[in-house]
């Protein structure tokens, strides 16, 4: 398998209710999108999903396409293997930027499933799962004190998970008050400790 194109989008998108983490707010996304091409003209796509800001971690959109332009792609180009992990080898002298390097890995791996037929099954992970469940993230927010809006993503059919964001001082009252609202829901619960500026 060797990649003969590399080519990276810029992605903008705004969230449609915005969210609050340990560590900011957020009301949309930039990622990176990832395609390569094999010689026979077969695509695979992975995506950068850094954040935009660098407070949840060092890594960044703007950090990302840094290291993905300057060391991922020159050595994704010069890589030749069988087999996706042999191609990941080849940026294994890159330390850190995960988000990053999972991007790449990301493509390298549909581009591998893509290449045995288009399969999207988890045969290649060595998974059981044939499905997973989509589902909805809630942020954290004092400001929210009722489980409408953001929950009714959760009340549509399509969405039988949910995974809320708490923070201490803001963790009892919105998990009951959505567990109240949706008592059959798989309800998920993200507790970090708030970071302090």
């Amino acid at each position: 398998m060797r990649v003969v194109r590399v080519r990276l989008f810029a992605l903008r998108q705004p969230l449609r209710h915005s969210f609050e983490t340990s560590s900011h707010r957020k009301s949309g996304i930039e990622h990176v999108l990832v395609e390569v091409t094999d010689a026979d003209g077969q695509t695979g796509w992975g995506e950068i999903a850094s954040p935009s800001d660098p407070f949840y971690g060092a890594e960044t959109t703007v950090t990302a396409w840094e290291i993905a332009t300057r060391y991922l792609v020159p050595a994704l180009l010069r890589a030749d293997g069988d087999e996706p992990a042999a191609l990941e080898a080849s940026w294994a002298r890159v330390r850190g930027h995960e988000f990053a390097k999972a991007g790449f890995s990301g493509a390298v791996w549909d581009l591998s499933s893509r290449m045995r037929g288009g399969s999207r099954s988890p045969r290649p992970w060595a998974g059981r799962a044939t499905r997973s469940s989509p589902g909805c993230r809630w942020g954290s927010s004092r400001r929210s004190t009722s489980c409408s809006p953001r929950s009714s993503c959760s009340a549509r059919p399509g969405y039988p998970r949910v995974k809320l964001k708490i923070a201490p001082g803001w963790d009892v009252e919105p998990v009951r008050a959505v567990r109240g609202a949706f008592p059959d829901l798989d309800l998920h619960v993200d507790a970090k400790r708030r970071l302090r500026g």
